[in-house]
């Protein structure tokens, strides 16, 4: 669903929705964020033997998501 503090960032339009984790579905997403209609905001960039650090900024309410690279 859409988050709680979604209320706190006027000029971000948030959508709530349920995927079927199916290929196809998968492709389209891709695609979605490759072509820049679906914006996934990613507020920091870990390398993933940082992966604990990274949950622990989820679990304290970090906005956006957290990705992490190999």
């Amino acid at each position: 669903g859409v988050s709680d503090n979604a209320k706190d960032y006027p000029s971000v339009h948030c959508v709530a929705f349920v995927s079927k984790q199916d290929p196809n579905t998968l492709l389209y997403m891709a695609k979605a964020v490759k072509d820049g209609p679906l914006k996934i905001p990613i507020s920091k960039k870990l390398p993933l033997k940082d992966a604990r650090q990274g949950h622990t900024m989820v679990e304290k309410g970090s906005a956006g998501k957290i990705l992490l690279v190999a």
